[in-house]
């Protein structure tokens, strides 16, 4: 004979039957302790993946805000910040499968120009349409990534004007679906963004933005940058293996762009434009192996001709995808050449 179940725990079945709780966290503003006995320098980006037991996994950029030492028995390693948090693009076939495709592809500019201004904030949205109007663009408004992506497909706009940081989808995801889409990859995008450091600006560059606008902006700005972005346009839409990093060396430095790609390890040729002149930079798994620069009067080294550029601080920079087979000309890694750099500005510095 079977004895009787045992009596539940009351205090044990509410528990159990209380829901847990919920809370939202912006991983944009979360830090993130990893342990390691190796931690990286303060400062240094790094690739981070987070993966749940569910299969679910994001993919993040980050930057090493604060090494943790090891102390009484507790585990040191690193905080990180998470600059830019992937999602994975399936995750948002719901989304896409309930937006109109479009009838026809991004027109040339003929007629009037159509410019979509996408912002949470309604005074920052109005204060920017209103400025799009003034300068005689035909405006769309959205409040959010899912709105603009529904918008820019199905009203056949020339350009994007978009805040980063919104609900439901961030200006990064909608940047990456705008740049995924063939009806819109050749549609120039503009960040308006409080975005200072360069390592954000530099994954914007990575994911096809094409410019900045600083918040809080001026008209004059404002207008001049929409022009420039409408004027210079994309071009056709670039394929994976063509795939072009191009920006603004006066919202990037020039040291942190080879910074991130030393990070990246990538090869390819960096082409550069400025006042000073022009030259190429060619990159092997990120590391310079040849430096090329028009004019070169006086400049006898390939470092030489880097240390020049490198003191440049506007102009155009483009990386397309190369193979880069010739030896190294420079012998010295990326980042002790930025360091060599920094201390000969440093010098110069105190002897004036």
């Amino acid at each position: 004979m079977s004895s009787p179940p045992p009596e539940g725990n009351p205090e044990s079945e509410a528990r159990e039957s209380t829901p847990p709780a919920m809370y939202e966290v912006d991983l944009h503003e979360t830090v993130l302790f990893v342990p390691t006995p190796a931690p990286e320098q303060e400062g240094r980006l790094v690739s981070v993946c987070l993966a749940g037991r569910d299969g679910l996994t994001l993919r993040a950029l980050g930057r090493v805000a604060r090494v943790v030492p090891e102390r009484e028995g507790r585990e040191g390693g690193m905080e990180i910040s998470l600059l830019d948090v992937r999602r994975r693009e399936s995750d948002l076939d719901a989304v896409m499968s309930s937006l109109r495709p479009p009838s026809r592809r991004p027109s040339a500019l003929s007629g009037p120009v159509r410019v979509l201004v996408v912002d949470d904030d309604a005074l920052w949205r109005r204060r920017t349409v209103d400025l799009m109007h003034a300068a005689g663009y035909h405006v769309h408004e959205a409040k959010n990534g899912v709105e603009a992506l529904s918008v820019a497909l199905n009203e056949n706009v020339h350009l994007i004007v978009t805040d980063v940081q919104m609900p439901t989808m961030d200006g990064w995801q909608l940047l990456r679906l705008v740049r995924a889409r063939d009806e819109l990859a050749n549609v120039p995008v503009l960040f308006l963004t409080t975005l200072t450091s360069d390592e954000e600006r530099i994954r914007g560059y990575e994911l096809g933005v094409d410019d900045y606008i600083d918040k809080p902006f001026n008209g004059h700005d404002l207008a001049e940058r929409v022009t420039r972005a409408l004027s210079k346009g994309r071009g056709q839409p670039e394929s994976a293996s063509g795939h072009v990093l191009r920006g603004d060396l006066s919202r990037v430095g020039l040291g942190s762009l080879l910074s991130f790609l030393e990070l990246e390890r990538r090869t390819g040729i960096l082409e550069l434009r400025a006042e000073g002149g022009q030259g190429a930079l060619h990159l092997k798994e990120g590391q310079i192996v040849r430096v090329d620069l028009a004019p070169s009067a006086g400049m006898e080294t390939d470092r030489d001709r880097l240390f020049a550029m490198l003191d440049w601080r506007a102009g155009d920079f483009e990386l397309a995808n190369a193979s880069v087979d010739e030896s190294d000309r420079l012998g010295t890694p990326t980042g002790q050449l930025l360091l060599l750099h920094a201390g000969m500005k440093d010098e110069q510095a105190n002897a004036e």
